[in-house]
């Protein structure tokens, strides 16, 4: 949803402010993505601590394009410590500020305009089990850039039998964080001729583990459920 005025908020469940007496101004386009070139995938995304006072001044080392004491944030600072997750957008950047009851973290795009996670995004998503974390947090980084590049992944995660589940990763729609995913169990010559961006396998992979929350299977929240 577009307002005429100078910003874009958006929340994981609800739009943040409403559009009532727009302002009818123009602004130029984000020039602050991120070349593909020049993206790199954390391991974590750095997580800012807020509160009702700091959050204003937090979301502009975000988003520099938001004005100071503007109503937007002051609208976002009666929303820290809320269940939901909120994010604010400037018209004019690339970047998501996103706030998690007291914690927020600073999202940026890439060129391709696809939002760059961190690769603890892909906790409690679709994951494989069984398998050493270092392996697997290089395995989410791959995912991370293939989402920044395309908006989706999909994947195998192969097992020693020759079987597989085949995964899915993509973001909800325009001007979001939030990512769904989907997996299907596929026997050994059932799934090698599927279209797939890449393939995972290790010796001890003993499954793979689908997370629904509220009958759905989306995260709006990126760094919900840190396991390490």
């Amino acid at each position: 949803m577009k307002c005429g005025s100078w910003l874009l908020a958006i929340c994981g469940m609800a739009l943040l402010g409403g559009c009532a007496a727009p302002q009818q101004r123009n602004f130029p386009p984000p020039e602050d993505y991120v070349p593909m070139a020049q993206v790199q995938i954390a391991s974590r995304f750095t997580v800012i601590p807020v509160t009702r006072d700091n959050v204003d001044q937090e979301a502009r080392k975000c988003i520099p394009k938001l004005p100071l004491g503007g109503a937007a944030t002051a609208r976002l600072a009666d929303r820290v410590s809320s269940t939901d997750t909120t994010a604010l957008r400037h018209t004019s950047s690339a970047n998501y500020f996103v706030v998690m009851q007291s914690s927020a973290v600073c999202i940026q795009q890439s060129s391709e305009k696809f939002p760059i996670f961190a690769a603890e995004a892909f906790f409690a998503t679709v994951n494989p089990t069984g398998v050493p974390p270092d392996i697997t947090d290089g395995w989410y980084r791959q995912l991370a850039m293939l989402l920044a590049k395309q908006g989706v992944a999909k994947v195998a995660y192969v097992y020693s039998n020759g079987n597989a589940t085949l995964a899915s990763y993509w973001f909800s729609g325009n001007s979001s964080v939030s990512l769904l995913y989907s997996s299907e169990f596929r026997k050994k010559g059932a799934w090698e001729t599927e279209r797939f961006d890449t393939q995972f396998s290790h010796p001890t992979i003993a499954g793979v583990e689908e997370t629904v929350r509220n009958n759905l299977k989306s995260k709006s929240t990126p760094v919900l459920h840190r396991t390490r």
